[in-house]
């Protein structure tokens, strides 16, 4: 009988042990579980935008630049191809909810982009975070998605992220340029109920207060109000010198043409946030909007940026104009990233998507170089730069670009530092 060595039973049990484990199915160690994506089968995302409604033209273009970003890798990711669909959010609340359901009845589903609104990313960051999904947004800037001051939202949930700047930081700008730079002490502030309004009206008027100023009225409107006569009576008999209105259209736009009926409110002042910092709003008011102010988004200025702008007209045929376009982008680039750094690839060729690796990959994001400077992410999902235009609509005729290439001011944070240029 041969003699069976020591030394001949201890390779032999490492050979045993490597044939089993290259055999063994993976395990999943993750706490929220692994998406196994088989050999040559795609990466499923979804882009969930306002594909119909007012904002339909914004939500279409953020859900091409989604398109474009897969593009930009190649289409691929650890050698399985990126399968890019669609969902419509409609900037509802209804529509967020009915929208990511959908997403979540199918486990293929990597993660989502989007959403365009504010209101529809509330329903949708608690029903994908609780299919133990990520979600990803480069417009969605409610305070109450992530948090303020260190404390969480109050719609808050921890598959939530975004590269759009939270609205706090919006306001603080809008509130600054107010008292500071136009040198108003009493402002009205009205808003529709919509997280993202109600966040920016709040914001504005702590902010204000804080500053000196007295918010001398402060009201909602309701969503598809028409007629704002009511509203603008009772403005003209606070003695308000400037009007802050976030709003979305139409709204917005009634606001503005019906207080050209009073003689009281002539020399108010009206600013307004990114919901109307678009082309839609300016080809329609036109001369009612003539010395309206905006505050949205600074947009960058840099080889990289403008690279993306020609980029996108040579696919598409036409120039973004979205407010938050290169925001969007970098949310879909970073989605890219984060599923690539933390995805493993087996032996046989398959894909491991680990769902909580692939949160924390995007909450421990430093120093990621987009289009709209160096992001890094918080813990409450904060993964923007705070940095805003003041626009003045001097020429109507000169259309949305013209309205863009007139900065009044520029806002910046830097930690607990402002910094604004006139």
């Amino acid at each position: 009988m041969p003699r069976i060595t020591p030394f001949f039973l201890l390779w032999f049990f490492i050979l045993i042990g490597c044939s089993t484990d290259s055999s063994r199915p993976y395990e999943c160690g993750d706490p929220l579980g692994c998406l196994i994506i088989a050999p040559g089968d795609p990466v499923r995302i979804v882009s969930m935008q306002a594909l119909t409604g007012d904002l339909a033209k914004l939500g279409q273009e953020y859900a091409r630049i989604m398109e474009l970003a897969a593009s930009d890798m190649n289409n691929q990711i650890l050698g399985h191809p990126v399968l890019v669909t669609f969902e419509d959010e409609g900037c509802s609340r209804e529509g967020g909810q009915v929208a990511s359901k959908k997403v979540i009845s199918d486990f293929r589903i990597v993660g989502v982009h989007g959403t365009t609104c504010s209101i529809s990313s509330v329903p949708a960051a608690d029903i994908i975070s609780q299919a133990d999904m990520v979600i990803i947004s480069g417009c969605s800037t409610a305070p109450s998605l992530t948090g303020v001051g260190g404390l969480k939202g109050e719609n808050w949930q921890p598959g939530f992220f975004r590269t759009a700047p939270n609205d706090t930081y919006q306001a603080v700008a809008a509130a600054y340029f107010a008292y500071n730079q136009l040198m108003l002490r009493k402002a009205a502030v009205v808003s529709d109920g919509d997280p993202y309004t109600v966040g920016l009206a709040s914001s504005f008027e702590e902010a204000f207060a804080a500053l000196g100023g007295e918010v001398v009225f402060s009201s909602q409107v309701n969503r598809g109000d028409r007629n704002m006569r009511p509203l603008l009576e009772a403005i003209s008999t606070s003695r308000a010198e400037i009007l802050f209105f976030p709003l979305f259209p139409v709204e917005g736009e009634h606001i503005v043409a019906q207080k050209k009926e009073f003689d009281a409110l002539r020399g108010m002042k009206l600013m307004s946030a990114d919901g109307l910092l678009n082309s839609l709003f300016v080809d329609r008011m036109r001369e009612y909007a003539k010395g309206m102010y905006f505050v949205g988004p600074a947009l960058p200025e840099n080889e990289k940026y403008q690279s993306f702008v020609n980029r996108y007209e040579e696919v598409f045929g036409l120039r973004p104009d979205g407010t938050y376009h290169a925001h969007t982008y970098d949310a879909a680039m970073l989605l890219l990233k984060a599923i690539e750094n933390s995805s493993l690839k087996l032996d046989d060729g398959s894909l491991v998507i680990r769902r909580q690796a692939l949160r924390d990959s995007l909450r421990s994001t430093h120093g990621f170089q987009g289009l709209t400077g160096l992001l890094s992410c918080d813990e409450l999902g904060d993964c923007g730069v705070p940095r805003f235009k003041l626009f003045y609509l001097e020429d109507p005729a000169a259309g949305y670009e013209g309205l863009l290439r007139n900065i009044v001011s520029t806002f910046e944070l830097n930690g607990s530092s402002i910094s604004t240029h006139p």
